[in-house]
């Protein structure tokens, strides 16, 4: 059993892990300890979920299920489990690739294979300045002067990304077309668009936050 202390989007959160090596995968996030927020404990039976959901999704699209390590599957069961309490905090977990600017952060998501590193990769060859705050799952949190965006260390299998904390400038939503274009959206169109990005907690309390 490991037990260490991160600080995620500004939440002091204590971790109880099962493998040693869990804590390094944190590296860029720990804190000596403190009083939490709140504090996460995986146990082997949540391991032993994360398997299964690993394979369910995976068989879903007719694909063989890699052999996820022990490790790999904890850092995954830490990410749920910080997620389901992030809503009573005024935050969520956002699936999008969060590029800054100048103070000012853009978020470009989409479902996997459309182009989001791409266009991630367009941006920082492109604009001086720019930089990923989280190339995959970036929290949001909503303040009391603004939306903020924060890098995690959950960053896809491209790893880009930091320990920084930008204001939300906008949310732009990829999809492939013969033309380069961009258009507002309008309200109804963005809220399921919206809430198809975000991780939602299967506990109902914890969605009505």
């Amino acid at each position: 059993m490991s037990r260490f202390w991160i600080q995620l989007a500004g939440l002091r959160i204590e971790v109880n892990a099962l493998c040693q090596t869990t804590e390094r995968f944190f590296a860029d996030y720990l804190i000596d300890a403190c009083v939490a927020d709140f504090s996460v404990l995986v146990e082997e039976c949540d391991i032993d979920q994360e398997k299964k959901i690993v394979q369910s999704q995976y068989h879903r699209e007719r694909k063989t299920p890699p052999r996820c390590s022990i490790e790999e599957l904890e850092e995954t069961v830490v990410h749920r489990k910080i997620a389901q309490h992030l809503p009573f905090y005024h935050a969520f977990v956002f699936h999008g690739s969060a590029v800054a600017v100048k103070n000012r952060c853009f978020i470009f998501a989409a479902v996997s294979g459309t182009g989001k590193t791409t266009h991630t990769d367009l941006w920082l060859k492109n604009i001086p300045g720019s930089f990923v705050v989280n190339g995959d799952k970036p929290i949001l949190r909503m303040e009391s002067d603004g939306v903020y965006v924060y890098g995690t260390p959950w960053m896809g299998k491209e790893g880009m990304g930091c320990n920084q904390k930008v204001p939300l400038h906008a949310v732009c939503f990829l999809s492939r077309g013969k033309e380069n274009i961009i258009v507002p959206c309008s309200f109804s169109d963005i809220v399921p668009r919206f809430l198809g990005q975000i991780y939602r907690p299967h506990h109902r309390e914890t969605i009505l936050q």
